[in-house]
C-alpha cells in the first residue's frame, strides 16, 4: 500500500514541475527538456548511488521504456504533423532529405574515425556506433520546435529530419550488425530495400490510412469520443506498419499531416469532410502530449546508466594518447570528442541547407544546435547486445560478431547514454539562445523582419538569374559571331 501512494505522490510530482517547467520555459527561455531529464537524473541514478534509494527497479525500467518511447514517438508526431502544412511539406521534401543524409552521413563517418583512432575500436564498430548516434530524436526535435518562434520552413525541415533520421538510424544500425555477422554480400542491397520499404511502407500506409480515417470521421461527426477513437486508429497504425516492416514513426507524422490538412485531401480524394478540429479536441490533444512528453524525458533521465570501474578496452592509435591507454580518461576523452563530432557536423551541415534553403538563414542557430539524441540511441545501443548472433553460440554468425562486439559493451551503453545527456543540454542552450535573440520583439516585429528578409532573398535570385540569362545571352552572341566568320 505504501509503495502505491508513493507511485501517486511521484506522478503528481512530476506532472506539476512539468508544468512549471513549461512556464519557465515561457518566462527564461530554458526549455522544460533539460529540468525534466534532470528530475529523472534525479529520482533513478541520484538516489540510487547517493543514498542507495531505487524508485524504479532497473527490470521494470527496461520492460516500460521501449514500448513507452514508442507510444510518446507515436502522439508527438502525430501531434507535429496536425500542425504542419501539407503543401509545405511537399515544397520542403527535397530540402529535407539533402539537409538530413549529408548531416547523417557526415554525423557516422566523423564518430567511426574518432571510434577507430582515438579508442582503438575495429572500424566496422566504429560505424555501428556512429549509426547509433548519427539521428536527431524526433521526440526532442518535435516538442523542442513546436515552442520556439522559427519559421515554419525551418520547423517543417527539422520535423521531417527527425522522423527520416529515426529510420535512418535504425535501418543502417541492423545491416552494420549483420555485416558484422558475416553477410557482407547481401548487407548493402538489404540496407537500402529495407529503407525503401521503412519510408515507403510508412508514408503510404499513413496516406492510406489517413484518407480512411478522414472518411470515419466524417460518419461520425457529431458523436462523442471520436479522437479518442482517433488516438486508437493511430497506435493501430503504428503498431501495424512496424509489423509489417515499415516505419511507424512515418506512417504517425503522415496519419497527423492528413488529418490536420483534411480539407486538402479532401478535395484531393473527392471526399466532403463535414467535421472539423474544434478547440476541445485540440485542447485534449495538446494535454495529453504535454503528459505523455512529461513523462518522456523524465524517463529519459531515469533510465540512465553509467559505470566504469578499473580497466577499459580502449587502445589509441594516436601516439600523444597512448599513456592513457586502458584507463576511464581515454574513454572520456573519445566520449567527448564524439560529442564535437556531432556538433561540429551540425554546424558544417547548416551552412549547407542555408545555402541551398535561404528562407532557414535566420534560423542557422537552431538548425546548428538541434541535435539531442533520445531513446532510440540507448534502444539501439542495448540491442546491439541482445541480438542472438551475440548471445546464442548456436546462431548464425556468432563467432564472428560476439568476438568484435564483446570488448565494448559496457562502453556503448555508457557513451549512448553520456551523448544522449550532453546533446540534450546542447540543445537547451541552442534553444536559450536562439530564443534570446528575439526576446522583447512581438510577433507581428518578427514577421515584419522575416518578411523582409525573404524579400532580400528574392532580390537576390532574380538578380542571379538576371546575370544567368545575360551569360547565357554572351554565349550564343559569340557562337554567332564565330558562325559568321
Amino acid at each position: 500500500m505504501v509503495d502505491v501512494v508513493l507511485g501517486f505522490v511521484a506522478i503528481g510530482a512530476i506532472i506539476f514541475i512539468g508544468f512549471f517547467a513549461r512556464l519557465i520555459f515561457e518566462k527564461t527561455k530554458v526549455p522544460d527538456i533539460l529540468i525534466l531529464v534532470v528530475l529523472g537524473l534525479f529520482l533513478g541514478p541520484f538516489l540510487l548511488n547517493v543514498f542507495g534509494v531505487e524508485l524504479v527497479p532497473a527490470d521494470i525500467l527496461e520492460l516500460v521504456t521501449p514500448p513507452f518511447a514508442a507510444l510518446a514517438l507515436a502522439i508527438i508526431l502525430f501531434d507535429g504533423g496536425l500542425n504542419l502544412s501539407f503543401d509545405l511539406v511537399v515544397r520542403k521534401l527535397k530540402v529535407s532529405i539533402i539537409h538530413t543524409f549529408t548531416a547523417f552521413i557526415l554525423t557516422v563517418l566523423t564518430i567511426a574515425l574518432v571510434a577507430h583512432f582515438v579508442m582503438g575500436y575495429p572500424i566496422s564498430v566504429g560505424l555501428l556506433l556512429g549509426s547509433i548516434l548519427g539521428g536527431l530524436s524526433g521526440a526532442v526535435a518535435v516538442t523542442t520546435v513546436r515552442t520556439m518562434r522559427l519559421t515554419e520552413d525551418t520547423k517543417t525541415l527539422l520535423t521531417l529530419e527527425s522522423v527520416l533520421s529515426d529510420v535512418l538510424c535504425i535501418v543502417v544500425a541492423l545491416a552494420i550488425m549483420e555485416y558484422m555477422k558475416g553477410g557482407a554480400g547481401d548487407s548493402i542491397e538489404v540496407a537500402l530495400g529495407s529503407l525503401s520499404a521503412a519510408f515507403f511502407v510508412g508514408a503510404g500506409m499513413g496516406v492510406v490510412f489517413g484518407v480512411i480515417w478522414l472518411l470515419i470521421l466524417t460518419r461520425l461527426y457529431g458523436k462523442p469520443f471520436s479522437f479518442m477513437i482517433t488516438l486508437a486508429a493511430l497506435l493501430i497504425l503504428y503498431g501495424g506498419v512496424e509489423y509489417m516492416g515499415g516505419s511507424g514513426a512515418m506512417a504517425a507524422l503522415v496519419f497527423g499531416i492528413v488529418i490536420g490538412n483534411k480539407d486538402e485531401f479532401g478535395k484531393l480524394f473527392r471526399i466532403q469532410t463535414k467535421f472539423h478540429l474544434d478547440e476541445r479536441i485540440v485542447q485534449f490533444h495538446s494535454e495529453l502530449s504535454f503528459l505523455i512528453r512529461t513523462f518522456f524525458f523524465v524517463l529519459l533521465g531515469l533510465s540512465f546508466t553509467f559505470a566504469i570501474r578499473g580497466q577499459v578496452d580502449v587502445v589509441s592509435h594516436i601516439p600523444f594518447l597512448s599513456d592513457l591507454d586502458r584507463t576511464p580518461t581515454l574513454f572520456l576523452i573519445g566520449t567527448a570528442l564524439v560529442f564535437i563530432m556531432i556538433a561540429l557536423s551540425r554546424y558544417i551541415n547548416s551552412f549547407l541547407t542555408v545555402a541551398i534553403h535561404p528562407e532557414s538563414r535566420d534560423d542557422q542557430t537552431a538548425i546548428s544546435t538541434m541535435m539531442g539524441r533520445g531513446v532510440a540511441a540507448a534502444v539501439l545501443a542495448t540491442l546491439a547486445f541482445t541480438i542472438p548472433a551475440f548471445t546464442d553460440a548456436t546462431a548464425a554468425g556468432y563467432s564472428n560478431y560476439h568476438g568484435l562486439m564483446a570488448p565494448y559493451e559496457s562502453q556503448f551503453l555508457n557513451l549512448s547514454f553520456l551523448i544522449i545527456l550532453s546533446t540534450v543540454i546542447a540543445t537547451t542552450i541552442g534553444v536559450f539562445l536562439s530564443e534570446k535573440r528575439d526576446t522583447g520583439k512581438t510577433e507581428l516585429e518578427l514577421a515584419r523582419e522575416r518578411l523582409v528578409s525573404k524579400k532580400k532573398i528574392e532580390e537576390k535570385k532574380s538578380w542571379q538569374k538576371q546575370k544567368a540569362e545575360l551569360r547565357r545571352q554572351r554565349i550564343r552572341i559569340k557562337k554567332q559571331m564565330k558562325n559568321q566568320k
